[in-house]
């Protein structure tokens, strides 16, 4: 049974959903256990359940919530229950926002003369490095950028697959009033309607661009462009099925224009040595585009890059070879287009090196910096635990004041239970969200708990 609007789903880690409407890859999920909150996932990652589905199996984990209440605050305690950073309440649950946002501000492209540059987020394993990225895409695009996320898993996803990391960066595109299923033909078609007829400024370095641009102008100008939208996304997102010759079969039935005319080309290399270079092209040539549509640029953050040392030798010589030429890139020795981008890598110290030993050259050349993470002490996760209380308290209408016992609970647990590797906080997080269910949920009265 194929996805559709209104059918139940399990979504793997996060449990039974509803669709809400299908996206380019996937669809837009509400999460049952979640009261509302509104996931994207991959199509992978759900499976539809066929079997009728019994509502009465969904175990209700708190209090009913007043009717006035902060529908916001609500939300963000479900997306805390599933280790998900809650957007609206980010600044409230993160220890030291202040140092993170200055630092952060200072990194993003209009204060570096709009020149592109790496970043680099460090710390031991469990010190929140990807809520550290969260924060930093959430101040972003606050700030007017756009921003795109990757995880890579040193499999299929890895900077030794330029191609395949580029494209999954391109799933996740989002920005102010840019929510769509084709988020890169929007920027083109901002661009246009902000007065750019011509090449915007800058593009002109590249000619794989500089055509698309022109052609996608002309569709506008026949008012084609929504007859062949998803080709056109799939054609710029780098998607490996899309050719040349099949985007010219597409149009061979259009009557307005000649199968000679259509110079639409897909942003990604024929040949695999070149899709390094084609990676960095398709970032600094749609941070440009953004630009022209009104936005300040592109913040792209890569996580987890430590698991590349995980392959094989040829797999590492590829991605050496990628960061050198992306330091070339960043320090102005390629012919590619600068642009206002950003590129933040998190990692873990390698070899006595505070961060990763590549990734620290390629920040140092480019004129980036570091931030860096240390491990928590029990006093940070108690002032974490204090802070999601009071929003606990707030949405639920306790009376009763916080339990440091509670928390401590969770702290000996992750201990116990050995945690030393991993996301350490968004576990401490979740146990400790579920042990307030477990003493404040329904059925109890206030302070019952077993």
């Amino acid at each position: 049974m194929g996805l559709a609007a209104g059918l139940k789903v399990f979504v793997k880690q996060l449990g039974k959903a509803t669709v809400i409407k299908l996206t380019r890859h996937g669809a837009l999920v509400s999460l049952d256990d979640a009261k509302g909150l509104e996931v994207e996932m991959p199509s992978q990652d759900l499976e539809v359940i066929e079997e009728d589905y019994n509502q009465s199996e969904i175990i209700k984990p708190v209090q009913e919530v007043k009717e006035a209440m902060d529908v916001n605050a609500l939300k963000s305690l479900e997306a805390l229950r599933f280790g998900l950073v809650p957007e609206a309440h980010v600044q409230m649950l993160t220890l030291g926002y202040e140092r993170l946002q200055k630092w952060a501000n200072a990194c993003f492209p209009e204060n570096c003369d709009d020149k592109p540059r790496a970043y680099e987020i460090t710390g031991p394993f469990g010190t929140g490095k990807s809520h550290t990225m969260s924060v930093i895409r959430f101040l972003a695009q606050a700030e007017g950028y756009l921003t795109a996320r990757v995880e890579v898993d040193g499999e299929k996803i890895s900077l030794a697959e330029p191609d395949q990391l580029l494209y999954t960066l391109w799933l996740t595109l989002t920005g102010k009033d840019l929510i769509s299923d084709t988020p890169l033909l929007d920027l083109y078609l901002m661009a246009i309607k902000k007065g750019h007829k011509i090449v915007p400024r800058g593009l002109t370095k590249s000619l794989l661009f500089t055509i698309n641009y022109e052609f996608i102008l002309r569709l506008k100008q026949l008012g084609l462009v929504d007859k062949y939208a998803l080709l056109i996304e799939e054609a710029l997102s780098s998607n490996s099925g899309i050719t040349a010759t099949r985007i010219k079969d597409e149009f061979e039935l259009e009557n307005s224009i000649r199968r000679s005319e259509v110079t639409l080309r897909p942003v990604l290399a024929k040949r695999k040595m070149d899709r390094p270079r084609n990676f960095i092209e398709s970032l600094a040539g749609h941070a440009l585009i953004a630009k022209a549509a009104g936005y300040k640029g592109l913040v792209v953050t890569i996580d987890e890059f430590e698991v590349q040392y995980t392959m094989a030798k040829g797999g590492l010589r590829q991605i050496e070879d990628f960061i050198s030429l992306l330091t070339e890139y960043l320090t102005v020795k390629t012919d590619l287009p600068l642009a206002p981008l950003a590129i933040f890598f998190a990692t873990v110290g390698q070899d006595g090196h505070q961060g990763d030993i590549l990734i620290e050259d390629l920040v140092k050349r480019s004129g980036g910096g570091t931030f860096v993470l240390s491990s928590w002490t029990s006093q940070q996760y108690m002032e974490l635990a204090q802070k999601i209380f009071s929003l606990y308290k707030q949405v639920y209408g306790l009376e009763n004041d916080f339990d440091p016992l509670l928390a401590q609970e969770v702290n000996d647990l992750l201990v116990t239970r050995g945690f030393g590797d991993g996301d350490v906080i968004r576990m401490y997080i979740k146990w400790y969200m579920a042990k307030l269910d477990l003493k404040y949920g329904p059925g109890r009265q206030q302070g019952e708990y077993h």
